[in-house]
């Protein structure tokens, strides 16, 4: 029995795993390029899917660490992750770690929520 079509491409699960592979293989993050040892920090996780795609394409190698501001999302993360990545929730504008702690960083899914909150804002300053 086939999935019901909800109108949204980035509803399916698969959809959306395609999309954070193709664009962390345009960074290059799926081949080698990260070192055994590695630290790296998505912050704004959202629900995992970019951990996801990264900690399956390189394993236990490396320390994946994930942050979300909504409880939500950091459920479904650590639910997605099932512990291949530390997932906690703080803001990505204070974030709970010490300067240089994280070898690399991504912010793939909260710059749209950053851009939609600063839009907000600045339509609610100009009423």
């Amino acid at each position: 029995m086939g999935s019901v079509w909800s109108g949204d491409p980035y509803a399916d699960p698969l959809v959306r795993d395609r999309r954070a592979q193709r664009r962390l293989a345009s960074f290059g993050l799926l081949d080698s390029s990260l070192p055994a040892g590695a630290r790296l920090l998505d912050a704004g996780c959202g629900s995992g899917e970019t951990l996801d795609v990264l900690s399956r394409a390189h394993g236990t190698d490396i320390e994946f660490v994930g942050t979300d501001f909504s409880k939500q999302a950091v459920s479904l993360s650590r639910a997605r992750l099932a512990g291949r990545a530390n997932v906690l929730q703080a803001d990505v504008t204070d974030l709970p770690f010490p300067t240089s702690h994280f070898s690399h960083a991504l912010l793939c899914s909260a710059s749209l929520s950053i851009s939609a909150m600063k839009q907000k804002l600045s339509l609610r300053s100009a009423e």
